[in-house]
């Protein structure tokens, strides 16, 4: 998939999440049909800016899964590609400890 497309479904899934979250007054089966689609919303737009590098908003999207499903396997697995990526291409003898802390990359 290109960029543009990514940028497109990303666009797509936060539309779909703020839709869904103004359907508050929901109960029983429906809730948990509407939750388990905020779910998939949230981790996917987590793979879409993790696949444009958009390592801040992944993290963000990952958090958001994870307040619904703590042990999202998904969730967890994509904030640590993040986290990964990011202590790879800084250079930890010149980096703040304190600078990464503030970004809750660590």
């Amino acid at each position: 998939m290109q960029e543009g497309k990514y940028k497109f479904a990303a666009r797509h899934f936060s539309r779909v999440i703020d839709y869904l979250q103004e359907e508050d007054m929901l109960i029983g089966d429906e809730k948990r049909k509407r939750d388990a689609l905020m779910l998939t919303s949230y981790l996917n737009m987590a793979m879409c800016h993790l696949k444009l590098g958009n390592n801040l908003d992944v993290v963000h999207s990952c958090e958001k899964a994870l307040e619904m499903e703590p042990c999202s396997e998904k969730a967890l697995y994509r904030r640590a590609t993040v986290r990964n990526n990011i202590i790879f291409t800084v250079n930890l003898s010149e980096a703040s400890p304190v600078g990464l802390e503030s970004l809750n990359l660590l």
